[in-house]
């Protein structure tokens, strides 16, 4: 260590300067007899005592100066090469399902690649009314599922979900990725939601467990509006059916 600290204070040129000169510096002022009288001497003593204390200081600093530049350096370059995601989470569409007893949540969430190529993973959400918060449960589709809204109707599949497009297929630098992420609440929440007093803090990491959040806020739904990604299937409520008759909505844990 001692060795590399004199070996980076000699390698610029600023630091053989000052060194040299806080050395020079110090031989003058120890026995320097140039100006007549004890306090003549006394004073340029002093006066060299500083010089050579500030031309030290001076020399430590650009040795730690360009230290300091390359640490800089290749903590960007670290940073750059980690993945870097932005999570948004857009509308949200919601229904009681009678045969579980369970509120189901279907966000829209996309997620921005800024970084290397990740998947994401370790999903989670919690639902939040004032200061108190609960976790939510994440589920997979069996099929599809079905959402009436106003005079259309939602169908979302397992292909549709946003945690399961990210989990084993990489995001790549510049990567995007939109879908809906399915969570659900024990019970009958209708009365809570119709509130528009809550909010649902969604996260999810990358390969190295960075976390990232986004919180979606309700607002009142438009008449008739419906919210959706240009890839989700919509129709009006009285359209002909799609799915065989056979097929019915599941949830599957």
């Amino acid at each position: 260590m001692v060795s590399a600290y004199f070996s980076a204070i000699w390698e610029t040129w600023e630091g053989k300067m000052s060194g040299i000169a806080s050395l020079f510096l110090t031989l003058v002022a120890t026995y320097s007899t140039f100006f007549a009288g004890q306090e003549g001497i006394s004073r340029v003593k002093v006066y060299l005592w500083v010089a050579a204390a500030l031309c030290f200081v001076f020399a430590n600093y650009k040795a730690w100066e360009k230290k300091a530049k390359k640490v800089q350096e290749l903590t960007l370059l670290i940073e750059d090469r980690r993945p870097k995601l932005i999570l948004a989470i857009g509308g949200s569409v919601w229904t009681y399902d009678s045969a579980t007893n369970k509120t189901v949540f279907f966000l829209s969430a996309e997620l921005l690649n800024q970084g290397e190529p990740t998947v994401a993973i370790g999903w989670s959400a919690k639902y939040v009314m004032g200061t108190f918060s609960e976790p939510m449960t994440s589920f997979y589709i069996h099929g599809f599922y079905t959402v009436t809204v106003g005079v259309q109707k939602l169908t979302v599949t397992t292909q549709d979900l946003l945690n399961v497009k990210t989990q084993s297929t990489q995001i790549e630098r510049g990567g995007h990725r939109g879908g809906r992420l399915l969570f659900t609440l024990d019970g009958d929440r209708r009365r809570q939601i119709e509130t528009l007093q809550f909010n649902i803090e969604v996260s999810c990491k990358d390969y190295l467990f960075t976390v990232y959040t986004a919180k979606y806020s309700p607002t009142p739904q438009a008449p008739g509006g419906l919210h959706y990604l240009p890839t989700e299937r919509v129709e009006p409520i009285n359209a002909p059916p799609i799915l065989s008759v056979r097929d019915t909505p599941k949830l599957k844990r």
